[in-house]
């Protein structure tokens, strides 16, 4: 008997773009589908929309809910969904007509528990561009240690099938039996997809993008905008570290690292930056775990830059400062040379 696969949609305020979404998900070729569409308090016109499109197919749940943000309207989705297995997609993005199909396909003839595809971006001038995608087909097929090696250590690597993304990916159901996402939050993938994943047993990747999506400069995913509300997601390297740190302990490292840089390279946004975290409060956050967990670093090995600049910071945030002026002007000479030298 065929599956039935949940399609889980938070909306809000995009009358410009749920109609292509909708259409994209009502024409998939793999028709036993529910689409929980949750209106997450939209001030638009997104709430008549969502309820015109309950109307046209009765394979679509409409939730109206009053805005709690994107973590919200998925947990409401969550608990209402019925699927064995579950998608995400967002209300501004699209899918290939036989997105669902294909991803079916290969979870059931391969037993696997979830699988992830490649994407293409989507400018607002409706240019595409694929993203770590030669589009060839070809699929891969990974254990668990495998999900998380290619999780952690994707940015230092050529293979980038497990980013911290929710969409493009169909799941088992039963993965987020006892996994919600932390509402408030945005960036929230790095507290949900490490519990997903030490779920699984098996993950596939396909090499087609069949997922689109939309850079969209006013929504949650906008690049390079720091707001009090992103930086509710500060430790989300420090919890993959901790979550990582027992079954895994040879990523001991590189968790760690990328805790630490994560810190550093907010904390140096928000010295620039008095718009956000006014009464300082992620600022000293940052400063005073940095200090306490010096020697927990050094236990860890990580590498002896981010320790000389923790211990930089110590010693004063003017100091600190200069530091990483320094360390900036000497990336962008290494980079000159090394140019220069290609020629």
């Amino acid at each position: 008997m065929e599956k039935t696969v949940s399609i889980i949609v938070p909306a809000y305020n995009v009358e410009k773009y749920l109609g292509k979404c909708m259409e994209s998900l009502c024409g998939q070729s793999y028709t036993n589908i529910e689409i929980i569409l949750v209106d997450d308090g939209s001030s638009d016109s997104t709430p008549e929309l969502c309820d015109v499109w309950g109307d046209k197919d009765d394979r679509i749940v409409v939730i109206h809910q009053k805005n709690g943000g994107q973590c919200a309207a998925r947990n409401a989705a969550l608990e209402a969904m019925s699927g064995d297995y579950v998608m995400y997609v967002d209300s501004d993005d699209y899918i290939r007509h036989d997105t669902v199909s294909q991803m079916v396909d290969f979870l059931e003839e391969s037993d696997l528990d979830f699988v992830r595809s490649a994407y293409t971006r989507v400018g607002s001038n409706e240019s595409a561009e694929l993203e770590n995608c030669v589009d060839t087909g070809e699929k891969l097929v990974f254990n668990q240690r495998g999900i998380i090696e290619n999780f952690l250590l994707a940015p230092y690597s050529e293979r980038k099938c497990f980013t911290a993304i929710m969409w493009a990916a169909l799941y088992k159901a039963s993965l987020f039996k006892s996994v919600r996402f932390p509402e408030g939050f945005i960036y929230e993938e790095g507290f949900v997809l490490p519990d997903v994943y030490l779920a699984a047993n098996s993950a596939g990747y396909i090499d087609r993008s069949f997922y689109y999506y939309r850079e969209n400069d006013d929504g949650t995913m906008a690049r390079n905008k720091l707001s009090d509300k992103a930086l509710k997601s500060l430790d989300d390297w420090r919890e993959i570290h901790y979550k990582f740190k027992e079954p895994y302990p040879e990523f001991n490292k590189v968790t760690c690292e990328r805790w630490v840089k994560g810190y550093l390279a907010k904390l140096a946004v928000l010295v620039e930056n008095d718009r956000v975290d006014a009464d300082g409060f992620y600022k000293n956050k940052i400063i005073s775990t940095l200090t306490e967990k010096h020697d927990y670093f050094l236990q860890m090995d990580i590498d002896k830059s981010y320790i000389k600049e923790i211990e930089t910071l110590i010693s004063s945030i003017e100091d600190w400062k200069r530091f990483r002026e320094k360390s900036k002007r000497m990336s962008l000479f290494s980079k000159f040379v090394a140019k220069f030298f290609s020629r």
